[in-house]
């Protein structure tokens, strides 16, 4: 059986949290919600 190798994507800081930020929008944030969650989701991903 064959298997897929994971892929990962790289993204600078900025490219991250313009995509974390659009991604809350379209899950129905508001923008207060996003500015004060966003900056936390993107410090505790692990490298």
């Amino acid at each position: 059986m064959a298997t897929k190798k994971a892929s990962r994507v790289h993204l600078t800081a900025a490219e991250g949290q313009a995509l974390g930020e659009a991604a809350m929008r379209g899950t129905g944030y508001d923008e207060e919600e996003i500015r004060f969650l966003a900056p936390l989701f993107c410090s505790t991903i692990p490298a």
